[in-house]
């Protein structure tokens, strides 16, 4: 069984389109925030990442937070 990672995804920074990416490249963005616009094919419009269910998981808030040593 093959796995194909999609590049489908299009996010919105600073009034600019940027994409596309796939799901693990979002994942790393530090620029993004659940309240980040993304889109992708069939989408009739530009959405937070917290409503999409497919990147919900992208901010766990069970995961612990980062800190700089």
């Amino acid at each position: 069984m093959s796995f194909v990672v999609e590049r489908v995804w299009f996010i919105r920074v600073t009034d600019q389109a940027e994409g596309p990416f796939t799901k693990a490249e979002l994942k790393i963005d530090l620029r993004l925030t659940p309240d980040t616009l993304v889109r992708r094919e069939g989408f009739s419009f530009w959405r937070p990442i917290k409503e999409v269910e497919e990147l919900k998981d992208l901010f766990d808030e069970t995961a612990p937070e980062q800190t700089d040593l």
